[in-house]
């Protein structure tokens, strides 16, 4: 995980995250939920209000965007339970053909 200014986007910060590939869904999870708290993790350090999140590991992975939720969710309600600067989170998640004309 690494993080860089916006720059020329409407971001004071991106965060950079990579879900490795792993053949074991469940460990595959674990670490996908693991960037999830990094990321919430780097979110509190820089007392930031507002993320916005691509659907993580439905790529490349294979993931679902349903387990990806499920994994989100579960780090929300774990974060909710302690003081936090976080108020907002987007979930930003293209479909094939979405995908096909952004690459195209």
């Amino acid at each position: 995980m690494s993080w860089t200014r916006g720059y020329g986007l409407n971001a004071e910060y991106v965060f950079h995250a990579r879900v490795p590939i792993n053949k074991d869904p469940a460990l595959s999870l674990q670490i996908l939920k693991f960037i999830i708290q990094q990321i919430f993790e780097l979110a509190e350090y820089w007392k930031v209000q507002s993320i916005s999140l691509p659907a993580l590991g439905t790529g490349t992975c294979k993931h679902t965007v349903a387990s990806f939720t499920k994994a989100l969710k579960q780090e929300l309600l774990a974060l909710e339970s302690k003081p936090h600067y976080l108020k907002q989170v987007i979930v930003c998640e293209l479909d094939k053909k979405q995908y096909s004309d952004v690459a195209a």
